[in-house]
């Protein structure tokens, strides 16, 4: 177990930015700036990444690693198909950095075990993982669009879904076009 994880650097970090002092004599972050910060946001934002380690901590991504590896008796089109889907809508309750470090290592153990080059299943599934078009906790973009108040949650769902669909049916024909 490491003392220092990414939290401790965080707090170590802003803790230093309250004492430097800055060019006009006073520190970096004052108490009045930090309560402009937009903690609902980055709640909602750390929550996709603690989901994340709680699939890998409860041993969700081994059996999810072992009931995808059903999924590759499929056509490669329509496996691709189905990997850029799921890891695309995956990343609507997970951070996509989460979602790749999850999924990564499973599918190119299944990969080889399959006998099927890593490259062909990881490529497409990692930039899948960038699909998050629907929810502001996928990604930091998603929630600073979101905090604007000028989109629901409705109005992000709405047109992500689609988006989704689209780019992971590209990626796939994509990829099995190439290949």
């Amino acid at each position: 177990m490491t003392l220092v994880g990414d939290a401790t650097i965080a707090l170590f970090g802003a803790m230093l930015m309250a004492i430097v002092i800055g060019d006009d004599n006073k520190p970096i972050l004052n108490w009045q700036q930090a309560k402009t910060i937009p903690w609902d946001m980055l709640i909602l934002f750390s929550s996709g990444i603690c989901l994340a380690k709680g699939f890998a901590a409860s041993g969700l991504s081994e059996l999810i690693g072992s009931q995808l590896s059903s999924a590759f008796a499929l056509p490669l089109f329509f496996l691709l198909l189905a990997l850029c889907l799921s890891l695309s809508f995956l990343t609507e309750v997970t951070s996509n950095t989460a979602t790749a470090t999850l999924f990564m290592p499973i599918l190119a153990s299944v990969a080889i075990e399959k006998g099927i080059p890593m490259e062909l299943i990881m490529i497409p599934a990692v930039i899948s993982c960038s699909f998050a078009f629907c929810l502001p906790v996928a990604t930091a973009p998603n929630s600073i669009v979101f905090a604007s108040g000028q989109l629901t949650i409705s109005d992000m769902a709405k047109k992500g879904v689609g988006l989704n669909i689209i780019g992971a049916v590209i990626v796939s024909t994509v990829v099995y076009v190439i290949h």
